[in-house]
């Protein structure tokens, strides 16, 4: 499968990179691809702790276009 996840009006906190650590590491092997849109700022390193604690490799885009092109090359 492949997933769009877009936390553009989103904030940053523990809480919420515990509950993305949590679901990727429960959903490991679901998604070939994550796309994250919204992804600005501190949201950028929170992103790649969740990388490095998980293996969903999620890749930020700023547009869902682009997300779109990432998930079926």
């Amino acid at each position: 499968m492949l997933l769009i996840v877009d936390l553009s009006n989103s904030f940053a906190s523990k809480a919420a990179v515990k509950a993305f650590t949590e679901a990727g590491k429960m959903t490991e092997g679901f998604f070939a691809k994550t796309a994250v849109l919204g992804i600005t700022g501190v949201k950028k390193i929170l992103l790649n702790v969740v990388n490095v604690l998980t293996n969903v490799n999620a890749k930020p885009f700023s547009d869902i276009e682009n997300a779109k092109n990432y998930l079926i090359e």
